[in-house]
């Protein structure tokens, strides 16, 4: 899986890969773009879901809690 977060208002904090309601990559880029390239090497024969979560700084409040966005989960079924 390669996923790439483009030029955002603030500095993004962390970005993680979800399986199957399970973190299974965290990356902590610090920086306002970052690409992400990860490869699931536990696949077993059925149906997962995997999708992305960005955390980036609040522009308004940088101390406080961040801000977030995800992307719609992708559905995959392995043979």
């Amino acid at each position: 899986m390669t996923g790439r977060v483009g030029v955002v208002r603030d500095t993004i904090l962390r970005i993680d890969i979800v399986k199957d309601a399970k973190y299974v990559f965290t990356t902590r880029p610090n920086s306002k773009t970052a690409t992400v390239k990860w490869r699931d090497n536990e696949t077993k024969p059925g149906k997962s879901y995997y999708y992305l979560r960005v955390f980036q700084r609040d522009t308004e409040k940088p101390d406080g809690d961040p801000e977030i966005g995800w992307v719609s989960p992708f559905y995959v079924t392995y043979q």
